[in-house]
């Protein structure tokens, strides 16, 4: 049994379960083994599961984002069908074994499988298309009705935020999981719950919540973790208490106090540049958002949050000013490098790769890097002149395999989790953006960052004992094949954990390899967006920027 805690870090727990609050949490680690899980780089969602399901680094896989993106071109939404290698559960099943998967995020469409996928964070609908087998989908409405496959913008202090959104959401996924251990078990089962994520990024610098009745919540995200503990112990009673379980997370999780504006920056340096066919009219339209923004900034957390609650008003009124700013557009002719969507990725404007592109491969593209290398580090915070980047690191020295080419080219590293970097996912977007003030002091309605640290627990049977030495997502799929008995295939960037397994268990059953299997050594031009059709994008994209990821 394997269950994920999207986002749950150490630093977090930890001084919770010393002070005994989650107690089945605090059981696994004494009877079991435990250690720190180092995520992918950057630490975010569809590329960090990638790599857990599949073993592999994302040069591999192929998922680097929510999106992938070239210069000037369109703008691809990413699913479970943009992954290009095989998953855990698929190369348990050629194996013989049965497997089951709930809410795993970035597995629509649910595959065929010998158990089940029920999809998780990517799915477009709560409905019968992410269920496989589609059948699965009326026992589980008949008996929840329906759970938010990603918690919604109301429970994520966006307008109407309630502790009972929290119980309700994961008291729902509870009762689904227990549901399938009794009624469809499999030789293996995993699920995540999402949640603890989506609340760290709401309330970890920000921890008050009132409930409907109108109690005060002091501690946001011990409450919730006090609820995911004991649902976790109710999934493992309904397993059955001999059956080996592994609780794991992405990544970790941190409060952050100030907003980078990767857009705004790219601008300031000269990287980023604008072009506008709306007239003087429109330049003092632009002109006029960004003073907005730069008011904005200034104001109070206190009065920032009594103006979130006009919620549907704020957002009408900026979609009107959108259209107010009349023109605006990156000018690509002129633009080197443009920041991705999420966590300081970069992608630069290249001749020949990028519909848009202007720098020369080789010689040119080494420049373009050094150059930008240099302005990112060098970059300071206006408000006390620290660094806001500790280092900046190229895509070809952290990935490898055939879809390389799609990533980063490079990923800027924040200065400590005090930043968090953004920039949104539309061109467009982009270019009104950039008018926005470069760093500004966190949203109170979203305070919780991605660190690069998660953590890795093993109980029972097949479990070793004791603290593991730090290891990585992608020693997750070898891991787990070699508890199985499954071959692991060399293509895989991972390794088994030391310790991880128990001692006895692995001298009876060492790990066996494949070095038969390969991974197609070519990049594919598949369109990403066949994982949705064109009505299932529009919806992911919007939700995805209801949470704050685009």
């Amino acid at each position: 049994m394997i269950i994920g805690l999207d986002g749950a870090d150490w630093a977090i727990l930890r001084p919770y379960m010393a002070a005994g609050e989650l107690p089945t949490l605090a059981k696994l680690c004494a009877e079991g083994c435990h250690g720190t899980m180092r995520s992918t780089v950057p630490p975010v969602t569809p590329c960090a599961w990638s790599t857990l399901f599949t073993g592999v680094n994302p040069g591999k896989h192929g998922v680097f984002d929510f999106v992938r993106s070239r210069c000037g071109g369109e703008v691809q939404l990413t699913s479970g069908a943009s992954r290009k290698a095989p998953t855990i559960w698929q190369l348990a099943n050629e194996a013989g074994l049965s497997c089951g998967v709930l809410n795993a995020p970035w597995t629509y469409p649910p595959e065929e499988l010998d158990g089940y996928v029920i999809s998780g964070m990517g799915t477009p609908r709560f409905g019968e298309e992410m269920a496989c087998p589609r059948s699965l989908f009326a026992d589980i409405q008949e008996l929840v009705g329906e759970y938010a496959i990603e918690p919604t913008k109301e429970l994520w202090f966006r307008q109407n935020p309630r502790a009972e959104n929290i119980d309700d959401e994961i008291e729902k996924l509870t009762t689904v999981a227990k549901w399938l251990l009794r009624e469809r078990p499999t030789d293996v089962f995993m699920m995540v719950f999402l949640i603890t994520d989506l609340v760290q990024h709401g309330f970890l610098g920000n921890k008050r919540l009132a409930s409907v009745s109108g109690k005060v919540i002091e501690d946001t995200v011990l409450y919730m973790y006090k609820l995911v503990d004991a649902a976790v112990g109710e999934i493992m009673a309904a397993g059955g208490t001999d059956v080996p379980v592994m609780v794991l997370s992405d990544h970790g999780g941190a409060a952050f106090q100030r907003f980078v504006n990767m857009d705004a920056v790219f601008r300031e340096l000269g990287l980023l540049r604008l072009k506008s066919s709306g007239g003087l009219g429109g330049r003092l339209r632009q002109r006029a958002w960004g003073l907005g923004y730069r008011v904005k900034a200034a104001l109070p957390a206190r009065m920032l949050t009594r103006l979130r609650a006009a919620g549907q008003k704020a957002r009408q009124a900026v979609v009107a000013e959108k259209q107010h700013v009349a023109g605006l557009e990156i000018d690509w002719a002129r633009t080197a490098a443009v920041p991705m969507p999420s966590f300081g990725m970069i992608r630069l404007n290249v001749k020949g790769r990028d519909e848009a592109g202007i720098i020369a491969p080789g010689a040119g593209y080494e420049a373009a890097c050094e150059e930008i290398v240099e302005a990112l580090v060098g970059y300071r915070d206006r408000a006390d002149g620290r660094a806001v980047f500790s280092e900046v690191l190229r895509g070809r020295d952290i990935y490898t395999g055939p879809h390389v080419a799609e990533g980063p080219d490079l990923i800027a590293i924040p200065a400590g989790t005090r930043f968090h970097l953004y920039s949104p996912q539309s061109f467009a977007d982009k270019a009104l953006n950039a008018l926005r003030p470069p760093i500004m002091n966190a949203d109170p309605t979203y305070t919780g960052t991605h660190s690069y640290e998660g953590i890795i627990v093993g109980k029972g049977g097949i479990f070793g004992h004791g603290e593991l030495a730090e290891c990585s997502l992608q020693d997750v799929a070898p891991s787990l094949l070699a508890a199985l008995g499954v071959p692991i295939p060399a293509y895989m960037d991972g390794h088994v954990v030391e310790g991880l397994l128990d001692r006895e268990f692995t001298a009876a059953n060492p790990p066996m390899y494949d070095n038969e299997r390969k991974l197609e050594e070519q990049a594919t031009e598949e369109n990403d967006f066949a994982g949705y059709s064109e009505e299932e994008a529009a919806v992911v994209e919007q939700r995805l920027k209801d949470l704050g990821y685009l």
